[in-house]
């Protein structure tokens, strides 16, 4: 459940305001599920600032900390983290408030997928930080009978791999990726491969995900074995991401678009 900066308790408030200054107003964000607090708040010192938090105890806290440990290696890319903080039991990241940003359109013809394409290509140069992370194969392997298919999921590029609409900022001029709790190491292709279900889901046909993806370097220089084989896993775990969880109902349509793609990938092998 999300609260507002205004419910947290006053040693966690206290510590946010000696970085900021007095916070004059807090308006909670309206996009995801993880965080137990997630404001911009309009600052005394500091001006805007993004704070996200959750309880120490809580199943997030590892994504959070995972973010915290990235931020400072993709700054190109994704808002600046200005610190973060552990105090009160509470776990505590603000970063720079992405100004006059929208949740980014995937449908075909969207003017954001060359926004989005441009900063997959600064990632795809961004090097993998020297952080503990997971890996490709830890994140998918269970989904896959054969080792073999395991090690093609394998890689030493740094991967951002949740791209729900909401992870991605639009501006006038450019994208911003956000929410790294679910950075990867792996093969470069993968972060394509997690999109193409999402732009399945809004309204592209397979081969129309395929030919977006296709025009970037990750996507050419993949083993197609790996993309079978990376298209089949997923669309078992976004399967049993919507079993898990049946009150999630927005989930049912990405069940959908990445099992289409799956069937695709293994009718076209």
């Amino acid at each position: 459940m999300r609260i507002d900066f205004d419910q947290l308790p006053l040693p966690v408030r206290a510590a946010v305001q000696a970085h900021t200054g007095a916070v004059r107003r807090a308006r909670s964000a309206e996009a995801g599920t993880n965080s137990a607090i997630a404001a911009i708040l309009d600052t005394e010192s500091a001006g805007r600032v993004f704070l996200k938090g959750v309880p120490e105890r809580h199943d997030a806290v590892i994504g959070q900390q995972r973010e915290a440990r990235v931020s400072p290696y993709v700054e190109e890319i994704s808002p600046r983290m200005l610190w973060a903080e552990t105090v009160s039991g509470w776990d505590l990241v603000a970063f720079n408030v992405v100004e006059a940003a929208r949740h980014a359109d995937y449908t075909p013809g969207s003017p954001d997928l060359p926004k989005l394409a441009a900063v997959l290509n600064t990632l795809a140069k961004t090097p993998c930080p020297p952080v503990p992370m997971m890996s490709a194969g830890r994140r998918w392997g269970g989904f896959l009978n054969d080792p073999d298919d395991v090690r093609l999921l394998a890689g030493p590029s740094l991967l951002h791999t949740d791209y729900h609409r909401g992870n991605v900022l639009i501006t006038a001029d450019r994208a911003w990726l956000v929410d790294w709790a679910l950075a990867t190491r792996g093969a470069a292709f993968i972060d394509l491969a997690c999109l193409v279900p999402r732009m399945i889901a809004a309204g592209h046909s397979s081969n129309e995900a395929e030919a977006w993806a296709s025009k970037h370097t990750t996507w050419q220089d993949a083993n197609p074995t790996a993309i079978d084989v990376f298209a089949r896993a997923i669309a078992l775990l976004w399967r049993q991401l919507a079993d898990n969880d049946r009150e999630a109902t927005w989930r049912r349509p990405m069940v959908e678009a990445a099992a289409t793609w799956s069937r695709h990938r293994a009718a076209a092998s």
